[in-house]
């Protein structure tokens, strides 16, 4: 068996993007790693995309209490017997409830990643049991009212762990293909069987956005997050299926597609807080505001909250009528970009102190 110094774990796109990128700077430095996930989402295809190492344990639990419950039992087992006789020196990874509880009870020494207070539950099972806590410097104040151990020292940093792959990025325009840059709309639907989220009926409450692009001819790249949302949006729009509205397969270079979109629309916040790091026009219909999501437009990026559906297409219009007034050029972009922190470093360096 390979004996590895750091396990990483990655349960979504974005921290699949950190960890791709934290997993190449750990190889140049001959320091041996191994990365696990779950099945879910596009982060399998994203992985194998960025030629990264990974291993899949279990899948993603759903919906219900029992379903999660039940799939971090199964994962936590598979973990345990993969992990307990080779011992890594040390865990990184994004809040997850399954890995961070294998390494504690293993004794491995738990590096945190989070931007994230508001996944209450998620932190409750998580920062406890961590040894080092990185998160940016406008979540410090809403991190503070878990109860975590006295020991565990909280690290921050001036920016967003967006930035590590969205500054000096080069979009490459062949990924288009037939694709004319700035004539199509990026829709991520919302994360409606996350924890944090408020429960509803509905695969997904976005429809009256698809319905108001696809009447003014706007050509959709759609993004669901989960079969039900996929299902409910091919039998809706099923005449409009690989014309105006395109549902992607596998995962493909993101953000290029989101730099020569005409804006990106989530129900959740971590592409549009990516997209705007880039200078596109990005709006998140998240419940909540969120620190991060008030730091970025603070910063001066195009990232906007709308509350109502009025206000939600007439911002949407508006962007589409004057989409180059809302970019932010590059020079400007560069200027905005080099006042946040980079945290790879960080993170480095941090995982270094469990190593050498």
């Amino acid at each position: 068996m390979d004996v590895f110094d750091v396990w990483l774990e990655a349960l979504t796109a974005k921290q699949s993007l950190l960890f791709c990128i934290i997993c190449k700077r750990l190889t140049e430095r001959n320091i041996r790693y191994v990365l696990t996930t779950r099945r879910y989402d596009y982060v399998i295809s994203l992985l194998k995309k960025q030629n990264i190492n990974f291993i899949p344990f279990g899948r993603y639990g759903g919906l219900t209490k029992e379903e999660k419950l039940e799939a971090s039992i199964k994962r936590m087992y598979k973990l345990f017997n993969f992990f307990r006789k080779n011992l890594p020196r040390v865990h990184v990874s994004f809040t997850s409830p399954d890995s961070t509880r294998v390494a504690y009870g293993l004794g491995i020494p738990i590096i945190l990643l989070t931007d994230s207070p508001h996944s209450k539950i998620v932190n409750r099972l998580t920062l406890p049991l961590a040894n080092k806590i990185i998160i940016p410097k406008c979540t410090y104040e809403e991190f503070l009212k878990y109860r975590i151990r006295g020991e565990t020292e909280i690290i921050s940093f001036n920016g967003v762990f967006e930035i590590i792959w969205t500054k000096n990025f080069k979009p490459k325009k062949k990924i288009l293909g037939k694709l004319k840059p700035y004539s199509y709309v990026i829709l991520r639907l919302e994360e409606t069987k996350a924890s944090y989220y408020p429960m509803r009926k509905s695969p997904t409450y976005m429809d009256f956005i698809i319905d108001y692009l696809l009447d003014r001819g706007v050509k959709i790249l759609l993004y669901p997050r989960y079969s039900d949302q996929k299902a409910h949006i091919q039998n809706k729009y099923k005449n409009f299926l690989n014309k105006l509205l395109v549902i992607p397969r596998y995962a493909t270079d993101l953000q290029t597609l989101e730099y020569y979109s005409l804006m990106v629309i989530t129900g959740g916040t971590s592409i549009a807080h990516e997209a705007s790091l880039l200078g596109v026009p990005s709006i998140t219909l998240f419940p909540y505001l969120l620190s991060v999501t008030r730091y970025i437009i603070q910063q001066g990026f195009p990232l906007f909250k709308p509350t109502s559906k009025e206000e939600i297409l007439d911002l949407i219009q508006d962007i589409l009528e004057n989409n180059s007034s809302y970019r932010i050029k590059e020079e400007e972009l560069t200027h905005l970009q080099d006042k946040m922190e980079n945290p790879l470093n960080l993170i480095l360096e941090n995982i270094r102190t469990y190593i050498e």
